[in-house]
């Protein structure tokens, strides 16, 4: 019996230093995790760089002389609206009449510009200052008869580009300005298209005032295809006064403009 109470006894002592060893042997408490480092502040986003400004649009006006003709010039304004752009006509006082008037009253519409081109193509540097003055007045009779539609003049083209002085001191009494042109398209001259459109795009440059005509029949073939050409090299077409003010220019009474552009650009 005693001896099995001390095999009892050791069984009890060996486990005891098992277990003691055990203890003593264990892994080490797991030792705290380092704190987390701060996240690096984000960068600031770059500005935006602004943005170039755009480049100042290339204006000219196209100008038509001796209508409102009864065939050529609603063709003429038939090509205007398509593409959407603006003219300045000037025309004869003696061809303002009922028929004539709706030509008048659409171009007004399409925001085209209508100046003085003498009462009858006569050449007005050989007319005296009275005659001048008294065709003027004459014209604008005409307008206010047969436009029922307001119609603000205020530039003048010489038939054939013929002015003096005594033909400026004539407007000047009126407020007018004299317009001649940069650019004659020859349309009077060569009748085809082609040679037209050549002519023009040759010679046309920042500024400039375009001659032609709404009385020849090449005239409107050639805007079909010259519009367009004028659009792609970035020209904006307006009328004579609108190139003049968009330029810094006012409509100077009496003064004589063949083109307009920025002395920058001279």
């Amino acid at each position: 019996m005693k001896m099995m109470r001390k095999i009892g006894a050791l069984l009890l002592a060996v486990l005891f230093l098992v277990s003691a060893c055990a203890w003593a042997e264990g892994e080490p408490p797991e030792a705290p995790e380092p704190p987390e480092a701060p996240e690096a502040p984000e960068e600031p986003e770059a500005p935006e760089e602004p943005e170039a400004p755009a480049e100042p649009k290339k204006l000219i006006a196209l100008t038509f002389d001796d209508g409102p003709d009864k065939k050529m010039t609603a063709p003429t304004l038939d090509v205007l609206e398509k593409y959407g752009v603006r003219a300045t006509f000037f025309i004869l006082g003696c061809k303002i009449d009922e028929e004539s008037a709706p030509l008048i009253e659409r171009a007004l519409s399409l925001n085209c510009e209508i100046g003085y081109h003498g009462w009858d193509h006569r050449n007005i540097s050989k007319v005296s200052l009275e005659g001048i003055q008294k065709h003027i007045r004459k014209f604008n009779e005409a307008l206010e008869k047969y436009v029922h539609v307001p119609v603000s003049v205020k530039l003048v083209r010489p038939p054939g580009g013929h002015s003096s002085k005594r033909a400026l001191r004539a407007i000047e009494e009126f407020g007018y300005a004299m317009i001649i042109w940069e650019v004659d398209s020859a349309d009077w001259k060569v009748q085809k298209a082609d040679a037209i459109n050549e002519t023009v795009l040759k010679k046309v440059q920042d500024g400039s005032i375009i001659l032609m005509h709404d009385r020849h029949q090449p005239t409107p073939d050639a805007l079909e295809t010259l519009i367009p050409a004028l659009l792609e090299q970035g020209y904006e077409l307006v009328t004579v006064s609108e190139l003049l003010m968009r330029n810094g220019e006012e409509i100077q009474a009496g003064k004589e403009f063949r083109y307009m552009r920025a002395a920058a650009a001279e």
